[in-house]
């Protein structure tokens, strides 16, 4: 869905205002379907939340999102749901009523695609650590019933604030990595879902440009090699036209 250009300015302008009990602290970014904001609820003003605001008719199939994460509500690594509700936000003379969304508010609010361009340069463990942790949460979802993300690129993976980093498989800090906003789409429906590994080898495509490889060590190097030619052949195959469209 695209939004209308003229309501980006109101729509992006709602710090200060209160939807249902949670307070807009701070607007942090728009996605195809709706306004992000960091807040808090009013009574609990030490517990952020993200906050996405959806202004006019819900697209088609928005609930299966929803489905999807409830499922998944144990598993580490994923953006999880929180609270669904209704409100009118009046702001500069104009009230309008909105669907929103509660969710995981993972500091500092960046996504993998901002990460990358602040950092500009990233060791290899930090593309394995990205790469595992989706890779993961496809597991989990297999595992608990959720047939596929639908919906992976590099805005819909969060990286965390680096005062909650983890220590990673060659014992160097990492910042903490979660999976967000799960498509719409699954099979049989308006929306077909997106491939999953299609998704996961556009990120790894990404993130290999920005790597430091005089910094790799021989095995890290030959690891990216190999995953660049699985990338590469799974990219390769899915461009490739069927026997029966020859």
């Amino acid at each position: 869905m695209t939004r209308p250009p003229k309501d980006d300015a109101w729509c992006t302008s709602l710090a200060g205002k209160t939807v249902e009990r949670y307070k807009l602290d701070e607007y942090i970014g728009a996605g195809r379907i709706g306004y992000v904001y960091k807040a808090h609820l009013e009574e609990v003003p030490g517990v952020s939340r993200a906050v996405k605001c959806i202004f006019g008719d819900l697209k088609e199939g928005w609930e299966h999102e929803l489905q999807k994460v409830m499922q998944l509500q144990v598993v580490e690594s994923v953006v999880h749901f929180h609270h669904l509700g209704a409100a009118q936000i009046s702001h500069g003379g104009r009230t309008r009523t909105c669907q929103f969304t509660v969710w995981d508010y993972i500091a500092p609010g960046q996504d993998l695609k901002r990460y990358l361009a602040r950092v500009k340069k990233i060791p290899a463990t930090f593309v394995f650590a990205v790469v595992e942790t989706i890779l993961r949460v496809l597991y989990q979802c297999e595992r608990n019933g959720v047939s596929r993300h639908g919906d992976l690129h590099a805005g819909n993976i969060l990286i965390g604030d680096d005062t909650n980093a983890r220590l990673d498989d060659q014992l160097q800090l990492r910042d903490p990595i979660y999976v967000s906003d799960f498509g719409y789409g699954t099979s049989g429906a308006v929306m077909s879902p997106k491939d999953d590994y299609a998704g996961l080898a556009q990120i790894f495509n990404q993130m290999v440009s920005y790597v430091e490889y005089e910094k790799a060590t021989p095995t890290d190097r030959q690891l990216l090699e190999a995953m660049k030619l699985t990338s590469g052949s799974y990219c390769v195959s899915r461009k490739a036209p069927s026997a029966e469209a020859r």
